[in-house]
């Protein structure tokens, strides 16, 4: 991941520095429903490690600056039911973005990251849930907030000038120096498709 993110990042620096212009074109933004697959370790002792399909729900919003340098922010919420126990983990994340754009015709590649704050809710029961009012101490419940670094590539069709249909791959990386705090984060690629709504100069 980490040589990855290298390429990412030396990939915006380049053409951002290659544009000849750094004029407002307009904006962009949109919804985006998303599936993936997580998992985690199990390196503490009262957590097990999980693995399931997640799914959720968020949008972006960017400004357009010259042919190819898009800013803006992003915001999503991610949850995952794992086990015949009714236990979840669920990420909520949003932050500021930076990508760059490469239009061809009706396509549009682009790559890019976005840098913010996340916080996960994990509730890992070890027994079947049942309504017998009796308090479970068999269920284990972390909340914990952790920075995140999420670089993605993406595809945009344009259906019309004001409406693209946009699909994108992302993989959300915690940023941590106590890597034991946050050795339930769901880590995992997330896979997103959804609308995009066009205002640009003409």
């Amino acid at each position: 991941m980490k040589k990855l993110l290298s390429v990412l990042i030396f990939t915006i620096a380049t053409f951002a520095l290659s544009a000849q212009s750094f004029r407002y074109q307009g904006f962009s933004g949109g919804m985006m429903l998303h599936a993936g697959y997580v998992q985690s370790k199990s390196s503490q002792a009262y957590f097990e490690g999980y693995q399931s399909l997640c799914q959720g729900v968020g949008g972006a919003a960017r400004v357009h600056f010259g042919k190819y340098l898009r800013l803006g922010g992003e915001g999503y919420v991610s949850s995952a039911n794992y086990d015949a126990n009714e236990s979840y983990v669920s990420l909520g994340w949003g932050g500021v973005l930076a990508d760059v754009a490469l239009p061809l015709k009706k396509w549009t590649l682009y790559a890019g990251s976005s840098f913010g704050g996340g916080s996960v809710q994990h509730l890992q029961r070890n027994r079947p849930l049942e309504n017998d009012f009796i308090p479970d101490l068999s269920s284990n419940y972390r909340h914990y907030a952790t920075m995140l670094l999420t670089p993605y590539v993406g595809v945009e069709y344009a259906l019309n000038d004001g409406i693209h249909l946009t699909a994108k791959v992302d993989y959300a990386m915690p940023m941590a120096k106590d890597k034991q705090s946050i050795c339930d984060f769901p880590l995992g690629p997330r896979l997103y498709i959804g609308f995009l709504f066009y205002h640009t100069n003409p």
